[in-house]
């Protein structure tokens, strides 16, 4: 779990904090991805895989609990760090983290 607030911590833009971790599903358990992440005014998360380790259910998991993540809503301030995309790796449990691009967007096979 400290692998998992560390590796959302050191990502997220710096202004942006997630206000609460949803609870993580077992299928995650062991689990590691790259996914590509955009916050928008309201704190909404939408979020697509940058890479895939071939299992549909925990890619759907990995997206389902990214898109949990709620944070509040924009402040004076940070209009440059929402409505933008930004890499961010998720580890549950001890696998090793994923390789992070320096940006990302969405493409024709997003997920």
């Amino acid at each position: 779990m400290r692998r998992l607030l560390a590796s959302i911590a050191a990502l997220a833009p710096a202004a942006v904090q997630a206000q609460e971790l949803p609870p993580i599903p077992r299928v995650l358990l062991n689990t590691a991805a790259l996914v590509c992440v955009k916050v928008d005014a309201e704190g909404r998360v939408d979020a697509f895989l940058l890479d895939s380790k071939g299992d549909a259910a925990r890619d759907r998991a990995v997206l389902a609990w990214v898109r949990e993540l709620r944070w509040p809503a924009a402040q004076p301030g940070e209009e440059g760090v929402r409505n933008r995309w930004f890499p961010m790796p998720v580890q549950f449990g001890d696998v090793p983290a994923p390789q992070i691009p320096q940006s990302c967007a969405p493409g024709a096979g997003r997920i």
